[in-house]
């Protein structure tokens, strides 16, 4: 999708503020930077909300994210990890996210394009149509509600450049 925003706007709301992202989407209960690796790369905790009408439970899902700008492209990617200090939690679900990621391209200086590859393994005795369902739905919700969010913003919000 194409958002309207610049590329620096949309990659501070994604990157730099993955914590905030409970204000603006309700299919996050919690996010957490949990242990930084490096300057590009963490391992993050993320426990999702109910989804599919109650159907789905909420998961939380272990991922260790790499981000990198080539040539004026950003990507974020990830995959699921194993870390001991976020063990599996009594009464959730341990979803795991397959290699996947978003690439944030500048359309123009007003204009992002957003593409996000999801693979994510819910887990769980689940019907397929379900997850199709769940999994397409959560992907088109993500991508309005950030819109929504970033043209909300003030410029007292937005950053002046990556750092």
């Amino acid at each position: 999708s194409v958002i309207n925003a610049n590329i620096t706007t949309v990659w501070h709301v994604l990157y730099d503020e993955f914590e905030q992202q409970t204000k603006w989407n309700t299919q996050i209960n919690l996010a957490q930077s949990f242990y930084r690796i490096n300057d590009q790369t963490d391992i993050t905790y993320v426990v999702s909300a109910e989804a599919g009408g109650g159907l789905i439970t909420n998961r939380d899902f272990v991922t260790i994210r790499y981000w990198e700008c080539k040539d004026g492209v950003y990507y974020s990617v990830g995959k699921a990890a194993t870390y001991d200090a976020l063990p599996s939690q009594s009464g959730k679900i341990r979803g795991e996210n397959g290699p996947g990621g978003y690439r944030l391209t500048a359309v123009d200086d007003t204009h992002t394009q957003f593409v996000w590859l999801c693979d994510t393994d819910l887990k769980g005795w689940l019907p397929q149509y379900l997850i199709d369902q769940t999994i397409a739905s959560t992907a088109t919700q993500t991508h309005q509600r950030l819109a929504r969010h970033i043209e909300s913003l003030t410029d007292d919000d937005l950053p002046l450049a990556i750092s």
